[in-house]
């Protein structure tokens, strides 16, 4: 919030009274200990998070990483899903917790790839083995999904080179994590697995055109559908906030009609509006509750896949 000075005492008190009965209402109708409560999760911004890591994509701090995820894919995990005799199923993809493993059981020193690097950034060709002991040596590094995180928590609001507020959005994400799966993931583990997913759902579809074609018009259908709630999301609590604004701006001009005739119909107008705008606030949080128990039903299936292709 920005704080404001130089305003009439009058309209400070009657909107820190306002402010002070409408929490105290939320409070009656949310527990703000709980990690999904109102007072931490207004306007379902934990779930604004993996929203927006899923939809706007990983942004990793090696460029090569992506590349090389993809080059090993196709050459290294595709060669051993079709090899005889291998222990490594597709269905180990669509429900897992941690795609490192089942990486790793691609190796092989007689198949080969191509890597990238900053000193070969056309690549160079090497078996499967080194590529993915390089490969992993970046996805296990924190420092690779920083500047992720760090976008994320940006997008819903927080200020990421704030330290009290990046580590708030990192509370918030492993709050939201824990609620929604049920187990304590690591917040770099979940990024990487959105990573990983990512570099396999377009090797896969820059396998078959046909594949595009039909992710695409899946994807703009689910998309028309919640645009309407996103953008309501987004900019109710905007309305709200300028419509406080100007029914505080207006106060004194109410004030300059209280010795007038119409004083009887000013002061009703005048109380009933902040009796709505408080209502609002409360309104909200019992919304909120009804929303988040709904939102836990409906996560449960992408839950019960763990951290997979088919989450």
């Amino acid at each position: 919030y920005q704080a404001i000075g130089d305003l009439p005492e009058g309209v400070v008190v009657l909107a820190g009274i306002l402010n002070k009965v409408e929490r105290g209402l939320i409070d009656l109708v949310s527990e703000s200990e709980e990690p999904m409560s109102y007072q931490d999760q207004a306007g379902g911004i934990g779930f604004d998070i993996f929203y927006n890591l899923g939809t706007r994509g990983i942004t990793l701090a090696n460029k090569n990483l992506t590349n090389n995820l993809k080059r090993y894919i196709r050459d290294c995990v595709f060669f051993e899903l079709a090899r005889p005799g291998t222990t490594l199923n597709a269905n180990d993809f669509m429900n897992n917790t941690d795609y490192m493993s089942l990486f790793g059981e691609a190796v092989n020193p007689s198949v080969f790839t191509v890597y990238y690097s900053d000193t070969k950034p056309e690549g160079e060709t090497c078996s499967c083995t080194v590529a993915w002991a390089n490969i992993s040596t970046d996805l296990n590094n924190q420092a690779t999904f920083e500047s992720t995180t760090k976008e994320t928590c940006a997008n819903i609001g927080f200020d990421p080179t704030v330290p009290a507020e990046y580590n708030r959005c990192q509370e918030i994400m492993t709050n939201t994590i824990s609620y929604l799966w049920g187990a304590s993931y690591d917040i770099t583990q979940v990024t990487r697995q959105v990573a990983i997913t990512e570099a396999i759902n377009d090797t896969v579809i820059g396998a078959s055109p046909d594949t595009v074609a039909s992710l695409i018009a899946s994807r703009d259908t689910g998309t028309a559908w919640l645009s309407g709630g996103m953008m309501a999301n987004e900019f109710v609590p905007v309305l709200r906030a300028v419509l406080t604004a100007i029914m505080l701006g207006l106060i004194p001009f109410f004030a300059l009609l209280i010795p007038t005739p119409i004083v009887g119909k000013v002061l009703p107008l005048l109380a009933g509006s902040f009796v709505w705008l408080t209502s609002w606030g409360v309104t909200d949080a019992i919304v909120h509750q009804f929303a988040i128990d709904y939102a836990k039903k409906a996560y449960y299936e992408v839950a019960n896949n763990g951290l997979g292709m088919m989450a």
